[in-house]
Order: C-alpha cells, then sequence, then structure tokens
C-alpha cells in the first residue's frame, strides 16, 4: 500500500448494459410473436390472391414487420421504441377485438396478450430512461 501515490483511485469498470425487466422482456417476446404470426397470416392472404384478400394481406404483412421490429428494439430497450410499442399493441389490440368480432375466438388469447403488453410497456418508463 506504501507504493501507490496518494491520488490512486480503484478503477471502475464501464457501464454495462442497464437490466431488462422481466416485464419488458415479457412485452417484447408478445410483440415478436406476434408480429412474426401475423406477418405470417398477411402472406398467407396474399398468396390466397382474391382483391379484398391482397388488400387486407398487405395490411397485415405491413403491420406484422412493424410489430416485430419493434418487438425486437423493444428487447434492446430503445428507450423510443417503449412508445411505439405502447402504439402498436394498441393497435394489435384493436385488430384482436375486430378479430373476436368477426367470430375467431383464438382472438381472445391475442387481446389479453396486445393488452398485457401494453400494460407492461406503459408501467416500465423508468426501465428505458436508465440510470444517470
Amino acid at each position: 500500500m506504501a507504493d501507490l501515490p496518494p491520488n490512486f483511485e480503484v478503477p471502475t469498470p464501464p457501464r454495462g448494459r442497464p437490466i431488462r425487466p422481466t416485464i419488458v422482456s415479457f412485452a417484447g417476446w408478445v410483440l415478436v410473436i406476434a408480429g412474426s404470426l401475423t406477418t405470417i397470416g398477411g402472406l398467407l392472404f396474399l398468396v390466397a390472391g382474391s382483391s379484398e384478400g391482397t388488400s387486407l394481406g398487405l395490411g397485415l404483412a405491413a403491420f406484422g414487420v412493424a410489430e416485430l421490429a419493434t418487438g425486437i428494439e423493444v428487447l434492446r430497450m430503445v428507450a423510443a421504441f417503449r412508445a411505439i410499442g405502447v402504439v402498436v399493441a394498441s393497435v394489435g389490440a384493436v385488430i384482436d377485438v375486430v378479430g373476436l368480432i368477426s367470430g375467431s375466438r383464438w382472438q381472445v388469447v391475442a387481446l389479453a396478450l396486445h393488452v398485457a403488453a401494453l400494460i407492461a410497456l406503459s408501467s416500465q418508463r423508468e426501465a428505458f430512461v436508465g440510470p444517470g
């Protein structure tokens, strides 16, 4: 200890990535999986080929890609995508309600997951801001 200069400070390691809360991971994975399934469904509508199916398929595929990209960025903890994720989860919930009204009972599960992702992203603002 006598060999150390008087102004010696112990070096601190560089700051790592912020720890992602489990609820944010859940919301990100919900968006990734829902986006993948929506994209596949949209592409199937495009393959079907009717004029109504083409426009619906294109819209669903585009929304699915947006949902997938948002989910990936939420998992990466990019702060701007928390707000985008809230909007995307809200639109996904509206699409699920429309599907539920048209008779698809599986949309209840998708609606519950979109609402859970919406609540998770709405409540985790501090996790995306980080320390400092």
